[in-house]
């Protein structure tokens, strides 16, 4: 009987150690496969305040890999500027600025990105606001964005984001207000919330690189 006992709880300790081994190598891959993922991307910190459309971990650092062909851009409407789209600005390094009218990080930034288009605009860059809402949005009607945008100081094109998140999702942005930096070949080069000294810094590095200039 004693034998018997032992037995089973001998059997018992190894399929115990057999499971916490299977569960520390599945832990050991996510985590080398989560470094792979995010291995030798550009990095732009996240901005201090702002909306996040996800969870609070939305904040952490987001990058784009290096030379990710940047989506077009889906809009319903644009309301301030010449209607545009990203191949015909090839040749120029584009900030896409994604916004909500309600967003106080998004007010905060604005007068640096307007800044940004006259300081850098004759070098190359291309700013676009892309006016979104994912929540509040019976604040944020299509014609409640166009009285903000006439309203304000925009030195660039502005556009209605169609459906209202269509090319926010695209770029996986995940609140706001948050930026995507396209090359001069239209890749995307960075994906963050918008950080003034850190998206000048990587706007001056973009346009000192060599490609076809538009």
């Amino acid at each position: 009987m004693r034998i018997q006992v032992l037995v089973v709880v001998f059997l018992g300790i190894c399929a115990l150690l057999v499971a916490v081994r299977a569960e520390s190598a599945g832990s050991k891959q996510a985590l080398s496969e989560r470094g792979q993922a995010t291995g030798n991307r550009p990095v732009l910190m996240a901005a201090g305040s702002g909306s996040s459309a996800g969870s609070s971990s939305g904040r952490a650092r987001r990058a784009a890999p290096a030379h990710l062909p940047a989506p077009e851009l889906s809009v319903s409407e644009w309301i301030k500027g010449s209607e545009t789209t990203l191949a015909a600005l090839r040749g120029k390094v584009v900030l896409l600025d994604f916004f909500q009218i309600i967003c106080p990080g998004c007010r905060s930034v604005h007068p640096h990105i307007v800044e940004m288009q006259r300081r850098y605009g004759s070098q190359g860059l291309q700013v676009l606001g892309i006016a979104v809402a994912f929540e509040l949005e019976r604040l944020q009607t299509p014609s409640k964005i166009r009285t903000y945008v006439r309203g304000n100081e925009f030195n660039y094109p502005v556009a209605i984001d169609r459906g209202m998140t269509e090319t926010f999702a695209a770029y996986r942005a995940k609140g706001t207000p948050y930026m995507a930096l396209i090359d001069r070949a239209g890749n995307i080069r960075a994906l963050d919330y918008y950080s003034p000294d850190a998206v000048e810094e990587a706007v001056k590095a973009l346009l000192r690189e060599a490609g076809p200039r538009g």
